[in-house]
């Protein structure tokens, strides 16, 4: 608590929030906007003058004008209580009016260090500094500032997995302003296309449902004088004016046209994870602005997506950001008719003298230039999303990992320890067990071990395996498997047969061999229920067809006692390490690091004389909080898609995870090269 409260006085005390505060406040002192002076206020102080639950109806019997307050109950109760403060005191209501927004612009800040944290300096230039918020919140006077931070709100619960408290916010958005209904399908298109939050979508539907009925149904029943207002308020249809003539008295809209095309876009990204999502979506309201005539208040909508984009870039990220915002900034300075109806005492100059000295075609220029930076902006940042989320977002075909192994040399064990990280949602668990031709009673097993390939069908299983990895998202046709794979998920083929096939061993992206000491797998097969195995008769068909497919794959793991067993007494307790024998990675000095310097583990490491297998000797106790930490470290991009409450190990099995998880992002890396 100390720490974080010491955090907000370092910003506080911060030269630059300093700097922008001051700004804040004098432009309120200074400048007072038409449509703040005229409207908004006005509307305000008659609220507080007579208090009634449709401030709409009473404004109008007023004789006010029909424009002045096209907002619901989020919007008007935001601004309440401080306009009622300036009342108290004997202020105008633009004062409460401008200190609102002010109050609101330090909260959104405040989002954004928790958001973006230990990065101070950084969001006081981008977003505190920002001439665009400046300009658009405190000198014109555009209140989106309002319905964007209640909608920043709902995608900081969202990504912090407080789905109830993410769709309450988002109906307040709404409720502020009715355009944030824009960004609704996008939200339920993220729980549709996220496998790990779409069981959390009925929370997410309960919190919208309870702003819908606190704000949102009482608005829509009780004021009919509020509808007429949104409706017949001009900047709602300014969003239509962009058209393309086609044919006879027809207009092709331009807005609806694209935001139906991103929708789209949107739609076909299976797996959405949050970062991308939230890309697309600052996409989607930067492109509204643009297209959109001379809308700076609506260019507030992409800012905090701006800001977010701008800290996970480059420096060329910044440049770009900060050239289009001034291009575009300037692009409506020089627009004079528009200055005139927003902030008539702030032009200086008069209609004849700007035009002698700024002639249209350059004015035509300089929007025309804000426009292409605008677009290509848009552009590189789908483009570096996509690139920096590709792991499973834009593959077509799954993550293959095929593990076999003898038998009790804990395939299963390994198998639910990948599915407890990436959640039963995503994984698709196949055993080439579920391929024997024959049934469990035939007489055949008097003769043969299910150990015996002869046993399975594997031409089925490479026939499914096939299908998966071709034309993933669709059910197989093999007659002993239906098998329902969706994009992006992780199938788990399991057995003693998994590499025994080149056709097999091609479909894998990583594929392990599990070993174990003899006696110690003798012993956990005799006290896991499988008694009546006979592991002699078993033995000559495990050296002849398993054994020999441990030289196929990437990884071999095998659990070895740190000593000699003496006798079997002594394995209940025995201390185990893991010996690790990796053929194609290239990222085992990381991990070995990680093993040491932050699980406290003891690795030894050999190489063989060709280099091309890597050795690692492990020993020591491990916590799956190590675990976790070790993940989030090594390969933060694959911990992306686990599931929102990945189960992990302590001890052996957690550390058989972090191995599998650093080969598998190992595979994705190389599959994007």
């Amino acid at each position: 608590m100390g720490r974080i409260g010491g955090s907000y006085m370092n910003l506080l005390l911060n030269p630059l929030f300093i700097i922008g505060l001051i700004i804040r406040l004098s432009l309120i002192l200074a400048i007072s906007s038409t449509i703040a002076l005229e409207w908004y206020a006005p509307f305000l102080q008659s609220g507080i003058n007579q208090l009634n639950i449709d401030p709409w109806n009473v404004w109008i019997e007023q004789g006010g004008h029909i424009s002045a307050f096209p907002y619901g109950y989020a919007m008007y109760i935001t601004f309440l209580p401080l306009v009622f403060l300036a009342d108290i005191f004997n202020l105008s209501a633009l004062y409460g009016y401008g200190v609102t927004l002010i109050v609101l612009d330090f909260l959104l800040l405040l989002i954004f260090t928790r958001l973006i944290p230990d990065r101070h300096n950084f969001l006081l230039s981008v977003y505190w500094l920002s001439p665009i918020m400046i300009i658009a919140v405190h000198l014109f006077g555009f209140n989106d500032i309002v319905p964007v931070f209640f909608l920043i709100a709902a995608l900081y619960f969202l990504e912090k997995y407080r789905f109830m408290y993410a769709g309450l916010f988002c109906s307040i958005a709404i409720s502020a302003k009715i355009s944030m209904l824009l960004a609704l399908p996008f939200f339920i298109i993220y729980f549709w296309n996220n496998k790990s939050v779409k069981r959390f979508f009925s929370k997410f539907v309960t919190g919208f449902s309870l702003g819908l009925l606190l704000l949102i149904i009482p608005f829509l029943a009780i004021s009919d004088s509020a509808l007429s207002m949104i409706l017949s308020n001009p900047e709602s249809w300014r969003v239509l004016e962009l058209s393309v003539s086609f044919g006879r008295d027809i207009k092709i809209y331009v807005a609806p046209f694209i935001y139906i095309l991103m929708l789209y876009m949107v739609w076909r990204v299976k797996n959405l994870n949050f970062e991308l999502f939230s890309s697309i979506l600052g996409v989607m309201f930067l492109i509204t602005a643009l297209i959109t005539p001379v809308a700076l208040g609506w260019f507030v909508w992409a800012i905090p997506f701006l800001i977010i984009y701008q800290a996970s870039g480059d420096k060329a990220a910044i440049v770009l950001v900060f050239l289009f915002s001034l291009i575009y900034i300037l692009s409506i300075l020089l627009n004079i008719d528009y200055m005139n109806s927003v902030l008539p005492q702030f032009v200086l100059l008069n209609e004849p003298v700007y035009n002698s000295i700024f002639s249209v075609k350059l004015v035509s220029l300089v929007s025309s230039l804000a426009l292409a930076l605008g677009v290509i902006l848009s552009i590189r940042i789908l483009m570096e999303s996509i690139i920096k989320n590709d792991f499973f977002r834009f593959r077509k075909r799954p993550f293959m990992l095929g593990i076999t192994g003898n038998l009790g040399s804990g395939k299963k064990v390994l198998s639910n320890a990948v599915e407890d990280l990436f959640g039963v949602h995503s994984v698709t668990k196949i055993f080439s067990e579920d391929y024997s031709l024959w049934d469990s009673n035939k007489p055949i097993w008097r003769v043969m071990t299910n150990l015996n390939p002869a046993t399975v069908s594997l031409s089925d299983l490479a026939s499914d395996l096939i299908s998966i990895k071709n034309s993933s998202g669709k059910k197989n046709n093999s007659k002993r498997s239906k098998l329902w794979v969706e994009d992006g998920k992780v199938v788990i083929v399991s057995g003693p047969h998994s590499l025994y096939l080149p056709v097999l061993r091609e479909c894998y992206d990583l594929s392990i061999y599990l070993n174990m000491d003899e006696e110690l797998r003798k012993h956990l097969i005799n006290t896991d229920n499988h008694s009546d195995i006979d592991i002699n008769r078993m033995s000559e068909d495990s050296s002849k067809f398993i054994n020999p497919q441990k030289r196929y794959a990437d990884l071999v793991m095998s659990l070895q006692p740190v000593r000699p067993v003496e006798n079997q007494n002594e394995i209940e307790n025995i201390r185990l390490k893991l010996i690790i024998n990796s053929r194609h990675g290239f990222d085992e000095a990381s991990l070995t690091r990680i093993m040491v310097g932050v699980c406290g583990l003891h690795v030894n490491t050999n190489l063989s004389d060709d280099a091309s297998e890597i050795e690692l000797i492990v020993e020591g106790d491990i916590s799956k909080e190590d675990i976790e930490l070790s993940a989030k470290i090594l390969f933060p991009q694959i911990v992306d898609f686990l599931d929102i409450y990945p189960k992990w190990h302590d001890g052996i099995t957690g550390l058989m995870q972090l191995v599998v998880l650093s080969h598998m992002n190992q595979s994705l890396s190389k599959r994007l090269i």
